[in-house]
């Protein structure tokens, strides 16, 4: 809705393209700032219902998973743990997510686009959950040895694609980084415009195989490729270590 109501208003001459925001992820700000330049406050209020949203679910998020940890992986280990123990090390939990959450926040920033790393890591992370799920409920005559190898082998092949691919566009970006600092010769226009059309022509991108090829599958297919990952490798397990019929 919010992409609508900017392209109504700018069409084609994009911010962007006008160099007055550097990345996608500044337009909607930068909207907001166009549409309440003249109203002082209403800018400032809108940015902190956004910052009060995120915190919001985050604070929510990190309890959440402090809670769960301490009920499902170390209570049961330590059933005579002090209710005082308990509260305090749900506390250093929830610090603890904190952190890995702003390590994540900082890799994100490097991935490019909010959406991209958003969608990236849900495939990364929630497509393997999605194919156990759909392993479980589709597929009766799967066993649990099946499911647990097939949840470790989308795991695997998620972050393998994930971290793969993320290290291919940075090694990409480097070098065109590289190639744009040479500095070449000067001449007359008629000469600059044949040496720009070859240069173009030489370094033209080849077309990915190998690795490179898997590395290139584009973030809105990580959830399904690896979703299909973990329901094949859990049948093939579960038809080798024997399977069971759920009546």
């Amino acid at each position: 809705m919010m992409g609508l109501v900017m392209f109504a208003r700018y069409g084609e001459d994009s911010p962007l393209d006008k160099g007055f925001v550097k990345s996608n992820d500044q337009m909607v700000l930068y909207f907001v700032m166009d549409v309440f330049k003249d109203l002082p406050g209403l800018a400032g209020l809108f940015v902190a219902c956004l910052f009060s949203g995120a915190l919001s679910t985050i604070s929510s998020a990190f309890n959440s998973l402090a809670t769960v940890t301490m009920e499902d992986l170390i209570k049961p280990h330590f059933p005579n743990m002090t209710e005082a123990k308990a509260t305090l090390l749900s506390k250093g939990l929830a610090l603890v997510y904190g952190l890995v959450c702003l390590a994540m926040a900082y890799v994100a920033s490097i991935m490019g686009s909010v959406l991209q790393a958003a969608f990236s890591i849900f495939g990364m992370v929630g497509g393997p959950l999605l194919g156990l799920f759909c392993l479980g409920l589709f597929f009766p005559w799967a066993n649990s040895t099946g499911a647990l190898v097939g949840l470790v082998a989308g795991l695997a092949m998620a972050f393998w694609i994930g971290i793969g691919s993320f290290l291919l566009r940075m090694s990409e970006a480097n070098a065109m980084g590289a190639l744009n600092t040479t500095n070449l010769p000067l001449f007359d226009n008629m000469t600059t415009a044949i040496m720009t059309t070859l240069v173009s022509a030489n370094t033209a991108k080849p077309r990915p195989t190998g690795v490179e090829a898997l590395y290139s599958l584009s973030y809105m297919w990580y959830s399904a490729h690896n979703s299909t990952v973990v329901v094949v490798v859990g049948l093939l397990v579960s038809l080798l270590t024997g399977t069971h019929y759920i009546i």
